[in-house]
């Protein structure tokens, strides 16, 4: 078997005696797929939702829900002042960025929405245009 060639059938590859062409270089050929055949991707509209997207999958309404909970049942609503002030800073850093996150969550939601309102009333103002439009047509 190590003297002997395998043969194949007629491919791009191969010699005119049938024999294994040698591949020139890296280069390896592949056939080409039909592209009618593979329906399309659909893709995100910006990294942004992307990332939103991400970080609400990770994260969930759940655990943001549940965090306050938590926090009170496991003694986190007073602030230690045994530890100093150190401790104290900490907290209120916390409790700062917490807040901010809070907020630019409510600010997206709320943007969110507008965007849908206006996109709404486009759609409807552009409706209302082809039917006026468009009614003198058939009187």
């Amino acid at each position: 078997m190590d003297g002997e060639k395998t043969k194949l059938g007629n491919g791009p590859d191969e010699g005119a005696d049938g024999e294994m062409a040698p591949l020139k270089g890296d280069v390896i050929v592949l056939k080409s797929m039909d592209t009618e055949d593979i329906p399309e991707r659909e893709q995100w509209s910006s990294k942004s939702d992307f990332l939103f997207s991400c970080i609400g999958y990770s994260i969930g309404l759940g655990n943001v829900w549940r965090f306050p909970y938590l926090c009170y049942a496991n003694g986190g609503g007073r602030i230690d002042t045994r530890g100093g002030l150190l401790n104290i800073i900490i907290t209120v850093v916390i409790v700062i960025v917490i807040v901010i996150v809070i907020v630019i969550v409510i600010v997206i939601v709320i943007v969110i929405v507008i965007v849908i309102v206006i996109v709404i009333v486009i759609v409807i103002v552009i409706v209302i245009v082809i039917v006026i439009v468009t009614i003198p047509i058939f009187f």
